[in-house]
């Protein structure tokens, strides 16, 4: 059976990339110099934070969300087709289409049915492939994806891995995506992006962890914005 999809002009996927291991989250204390936000600041950060769409993310993809179809990213680069069906093949039966990025892969799978699909990404997400973290989500995810709130953090404890992080993030609401940059070792560079599901949530995260010492790091936070497009983390899906 020939489970690799070769027709290019069925789906047309736009570049998805960026974001992720298990590990139990760091200690954590408050700095005693940590800094509150004024409510007007509040003000002005949630006006800020509601009202910044990601226009390039899944531009090309939103059609697909119809469909129960499952979208890996970050995976690597030399990774195959067959490869790649082997691992998500566990879950149901699927067909897989590569495309491949500079330094990283990712793939969208069809599965045969919506449950196959949710139950790869509830396994697979925030796991890792052959040494690197990935991210997966369902197709019908894409337009909530594209406009949900951001926040960006700098200075993270980089023994920290992902699901520590969401851990402590889910803290502050629910969370719909979480990336911590990785280098070309697979290892943290201590900069990470989390994406809430609301924005009174984003902003409360915000306003927590602002200064927030984990582990022997203190953190710096902020809004999200294009202009964090950190070398090596492209947000344009």
């Amino acid at each position: 059976m020939n489970h690799v999809i070769n027709d290019q002009d069925t789906l047309h996927v736009a570049a998805m990339q960026n974001m992720y291991g298990i590990s139990p989250p760091m200690p954590m204390m408050m700095d005693p110099m940590m800094a509150s936000l004024s409510q007007q600041q509040i003000s002005q950060i949630q006006q800020h934070i509601g009202s910044q769409p990601h226009p390039h993310l899944f531009r090309n993809m939103e059609s697909l969300s119809h469909v129960p179809n499952v979208f890996v990213t970050d995976l690597p680069i030399e990774m195959t087709a067959d490869q790649i069906y082997q691992v998500f093949a566990r879950h149901g039966e699927c067909s897989i289409r590569l495309i491949p990025h500079s330094g990283y892969s990712s793939a969208l799978i069809n599965y045969d049915s919506a449950t196959s699909a949710s139950k790869a990404v509830s396994t697979i997400h925030l796991g890792r492939i052959y040494g690197r973290t990935v991210r997966c989500f369902l197709t019908s995810q894409f337009p909530e994806l594209r406009t949900a709130p951001r926040i960006t953090l700098q200075d993270l404890d980089p023994q920290i891995e992902p699901n520590g992080l969401l851990q402590v993030a889910e803290l502050f609401g629910e969370v719909i995506d979480l990336k911590i940059e990785e280098n070309q070792y697979n290892r943290s560079t201590g900069r990470a992006v989390i994406q809430y599901r609301h924005s009174e949530d984003a902003v409360e995260a915000l306003n927590k962890l602002l200064w927030m010492m984990i582990g022997p790091y203190i953190l710096k936070v902020k809004v999200y914005t294009d202009a964090d497009d950190f070398a090596g983390m492209n947000f344009s899906f």
